[in-house]
């Protein structure tokens, strides 16, 4: 059942439900268009606050991302500075290790040659009593019999070699201690 009402000046009927519908569907539009105008602006309001703490964050972020990388810079300073002590060190360690094995190889040359003029001189000497022991056979041949002679040679055989025995001793010696330095250097 619909409502209407007759104009008083013209006599039209106007259909009150007809005009409250339209009342309500402009309402409508209006409330409408104000909501979406309010929903945008509430969108734009949104997106600038999201805007701004996305900035906050990637600002944040690379402040964090920086600070790491410094200190990840830092660290590998560290690093390779101890990596560079390290080389200089064993570098000095090489060094030192070749200046003692020049001085071992000096020594081991001076022992060498000392042990040939060693030999040299020893058989100098051998050759020295070996004469004077010939001289002094034949002057004493001369002098003494065959007896005295004979004790005589075989005192003197018997010195001559404690003396050979002595001197081997010595050479034995001698090249043990080359021997224990050659070790020690190869060591």
């Amino acid at each position: 059942m619909s409502q209407t009402i007759i104009c008083p000046n013209c006599s039209t009927k106007i259909d009150l439900d007809q005009v409250a519908n339209q009342k309500y569907n402009e309402l409508l539009k209006e409330q409408e268009q104000k909501l979406r105008q309010e929903q945008a602006k509430q969108k734009e309001e949104f997106d600038k606050e999201l805007e701004e703490k996305t900035k906050a964050m990637r600002k944040k972020a690379q402040e964090y991302a920086e600070k790491k990388a410094l200190e990840a810079k830092k660290e590998m300073e560290y690093e390779l500075k101890d990596v560079q002590e390290q080389l200089q060190k064993a570098q000095k360690d090489r060094e030192e290790a070749r200046k003692k094995e020049l001085e071992f190889l000096k020594k081991q040359r001076d022992l060498e040659d000392k042990e040939k003029n060693f030999e040299l001189e020893m058989e100098k000497k051998l050759y020295e009593e070996r004469k004077n022991i010939q001289k002094e056979l034949e002057s004493k041949m001369e002098e003494s019999s065959k007896k005295q002679m004979d004790e005589k040679l075989e005192k003197i055989a018997e010195d001559y070699r404690k003396k050979e025995l002595e001197n081997y001793k010595q050479q034995e010696q001698m090249r043990k201690t080359i021997d224990d330095l050659k070790r020690k250097a190869e060591q």
